[in-house]
């Protein structure tokens, strides 16, 4: 009896015997119960994983392949372990095998983006075109709202909707420029498809920003001046969106 409680508890048998009492055992139990719990999840959400991994690399594996042959002899026999660690229930190592098959992906010439260095240099250059006519229509903006409290006799200070405005060109600018530029110069496929990656990422920014900005869209409905600030950028969005749309 005691050797069964011994290791039920965990306790070493060749240990010197402490007596833990009924509230021991019952802590002991309780502990086990949620380690075990926690397992569980953990190994369900180990099994998500794998399962949505597993199923990306199956529907990636033959464009990748197509485009790059040279990683055949590397990435079919890692899918192949990976498909035998998985069945042997060593999820894991599976997810593990599998996640560098995507790096290999990732670092391919595949996995770069389909638009040349030039299509982000041409991207680079609207953009900072379509920022310059934003600004220019900011300034028109602060312009008329400054003659309007003057035409008011002076009454009221518009430096709050002044320095309002100021806050857009910075709100909207989110690194796109420079994250256009350096994917104009990558020249690796790594680097390109990391450039790539990033210039999505910040386009993704913007359109949130666009949509969600309330700002945005008191200018576009300002009594001052026909701003077009909001159609402008969603122009942007829309056409550099078609070059690298993946």
């Amino acid at each position: 009896m005691l050797d069964d409680t011994l290791r039920v508890t965990g306790v070493r048998q060749d240990a010197p015997y402490k007596p833990v009492g009924w509230d021991g055992l019952a802590e002991a139990a309780i502990a086990g119960a949620e380690e075990e719990e926690r397992r569980e999840a953990v190994t369900a959400e180990a099994q998500k994983l794998w399962e949505e991994l597993k199923a990306w690399v199956a529907t990636k594996t033959k464009d990748v392949l197509a485009k790059d042959p040279s990683l055949k002899g590397r990435v079919v026999p890692m899918i192949s372990e990976a498909s035998k660690l998985g069945a042997n229930a060593r999820i894991f190592e599976a997810t593990e095998l599998l996640k560098r098959v995507v790096d290999l992906f990732d670092g391919s010439a595949a996995a770069a983006p389909p638009a040349q260095p030039e299509a982000y240099a041409e991207a680079h250059r609207f953009w900072r075109e379509t920022m310059d006519e934003l600004a220019n229509e900011i300034a028109l903006l602060k312009r008329a709202i400054t003659e309007a409290f003057r035409g008011a006799g002076g009454a009221g200070d518009p430096a709050a909707s002044l320095s309002r405005l100021d806050a857009v060109m910075r709100n909207i600018e989110l690194g796109l420029g420079n994250a256009l530029l350096a994917a104009s110069k990558a020249e690796s496929p790594a680097d390109r498809s990391k450039a790539y990656r990033d210039v999505q990422s910040k386009l993704a920014a913007l359109k949130k920003r666009v949509d969600t900005d309330p700002l945005l869209r008191e200018i576009a409905a300002n009594p001052f001046t026909v701003s077009k600030v909001d159609e402008k950028l969603r122009t942007f969005l829309t056409e550099v969106g078609k070059k690298f749309r993946s």
